[in-house]
Formats: C-alpha cells, structure tokens, sequence
C-alpha cells in the first residue's frame, strides 16, 4: 500500500497557502490574514492524538493563523485520509474538540480524502444523548472529484494541482506499473515544459518522487527517460559519463530527500504510539540506509504492539 503520508506531509508544508487557494472553501484562505505570517504547530497534535486514543499511521497538519473577522489567532487543522474508516469523522471531532480546549482557540478542521472510493465522503459528526445534541461539519476536498478534470490541473499553476494528480497517478495505476512509469514521466516532463524552476521545481519533483512510487524496473526506466529528456531538453552536449554521474546525483538528491521524510515521519509516529520508550528506538533506526526497509518500519508501527515487538522489523 502506498504511504500517502509523507508527500503530503511534505505537500502541506511547503504549500500550505497553494492548498487553502486550491480547497473547496475559499473562504477559508480570504479569511486569514497572511501577512501575520503563519506557524506550523504539529507537534502539538501528538498528545492530542494519544488523548484520543486513536492509533493511525500520521497526524497530519496543525497551523496557527490570524483569523481577520475574530481578530484574533486560530489553528487550522488538515488530515489526509487515504483508506476508509469507520470512525474517522468521530476523530475529527475528537482532534477540533481536544485543540480548543487546549489552545482556547477558533479551531477549523478540514480533510483531504485520497481514498479509491467515491461515495465515501465523510463531512460531519453529530450525535444526541438524552436530548443534547453534539457534533460539527467539516469542509472536504474529495481527490477522487479531480479525475475527469486532468485539463484544469494540467493547465494550473498551483503546486496543489500538481500533488493532486500525483496522488490520482497511484490511485488509477495500482495494478499498472509501466502505465504509472510513464504517468510519472509525463508529469514531471510537464513541469519543465510549463516552466517551472528552481526551488519550486526542485520540491514539486521532490513531492512526486515520493508521492508515485516505482518498483526497480520500472524505476529505472523513469530515470533513464528522465535523462534523455534532460540531455535533449538543456543538455545536449552532455557525454556518457556525464550522463551518468548527473543521472546518480539527481537520484541521490530524491533518495537522501525521501530519506529524510521517512526519519522524520517515524520519530513522530513512534511518538504518537509509544511516546518516550518509542524515540529510544530512533538511534538504532537512524542506521538503516535502504528507503524500503525505512518504509517498511513506518507501516509497522500502527499495529506493532510494543517497541520490542517493533524491533523485529529490522532485526528479524
């Protein structure tokens, strides 16, 4: 199973403004005031998460903005949920409830649902005990709704758009390797061509690499078409060996990028499940090199029943 986690981690991050713009509630975005800057607070959501009792594999967003019409700060609070589940729109009352106590703040809850089925649309948990009513509405962006709207995304500008049909590449091609291969292809090939540069470039493709992941050979197909468009694209006197040590230091980049996600997803994850005695893990952690036994680690961790039981992940 793909772990959507990290680039979109990675994704709300980099592009928190670009994804309130892209939302279905803009509102939202008009409503802050973004030249008081804004503060990224998700460590905060870890007791929270622990409060809760809810073992999932990522808490996703917290963001603490100037809300213009209270004036006054609130958080803004995003979960990505890429698999269906029964109680998710009870966790998202459990996580808006638990923050304002916390915070005694204005606190919006939205959800990214990035999952393969498209009438499962949660957007509200309500529920009455002898005759008191409690519960909320939660604004939704349902990725699944931008699949017949490849022109749109294609054609913008927004960072969004492009993580959005990153997202949509794993869903339609699950069982389709080379079709995601050459999906893959032609997004990134499509960035250069609309004119993206830079740092922007740099964490767009970033994103994606994680985001649309390749088995070996297909991804070593994506690397070598990728070279061949690069040396026909900017360039074209570039001799084989130069080819190649290009080639191993563009992968490198992505690899050490993606391997930094993955550390800093599962000290958080650890965290949220075993709180002190699953950071002691980290040391031994840190020196595993391959990506896929690091992911492999991340998805254990949910169902792993103690940091004992954990440590045969990479043990044995």
């Amino acid at each position: 199973m793909t772990n959507f986690a990290i680039p979109w981690k990675e994704a709300l991050n980099e592009y928190f403004q670009e994804f309130l713009v892209f939302f279905p509630a803009p509102e939202i975005h008009a409503g802050i005031d973004w030249n008081r800057g804004c503060s990224f607070l998700d460590r905060e959501l870890l007791p929270v998460a622990r409060d809760a009792e809810v073992r999932r594999q990522y808490v996703d967003c917290l963001v603490k903005v100037w809300l213009k019409d209270q004036g006054e700060w609130g958080l803004i609070h995003v979960e990505v949920q890429a698999t269906r589940e029964r109680n998710f729109a009870w966790r998202m009352h459990a996580y808006n409830y638990r923050l304002r106590d916390k915070h005694k703040m204005t606190v919006v809850s939205l959800a990214v649902l990035g999952d393969d089925h498209p009438h499962w649309r949660p957007h509200q948990f309500s529920i009455e005990r002898c005759g008191t009513p409690v519960g909320m509405r939660f604004p939704v962006l349902k990725i699944l709704d931008y699949a017949e709207q490849g022109e749109m995304l294609r054609e913008s500008r927004n960072s969004l758009a492009k993580v959005i049909m990153a997202h949509l590449i794993m869903l339609r091609t699950r069982h389709d390797p080379d079709a995601r291969c050459a999906a893959k292809l032609q997004l990134v090939q499509e960035l250069d061509k609309q004119g993206w540069r830079g740092e922007k470039r740099r964490s767009l493709l970033r994103v994606i690499d994680w985001m649309v992941i390749l088995p070996k050979p297909q991804e070593a197909t994506f690397w070598d078409r990728m070279c061949e468009f690069e040396n026909r694209s900017r360039k074209p006197f570039m001799t084989t060996p130069e080819r190649i040590e290009w080639r191993e230091s563009w992968a490198k980049g992505f690899a050490e990028g993606r391997r930094e996600g993955l550390m800093e997803s599962i000290a958080l994850v650890l965290e949220v499940k075993f709180a002190m005695a699953g950071l002691g893990l980290m040391p031994e952690i840190s020196v595993i090199k391959e990506n896929a036994k690091l992911e492999a680690v991340l998805r254990a961790i949910p169902t792993a029943a103690s940091p004992e039981e954990l440590r045969h992940e990479w043990t044995g």
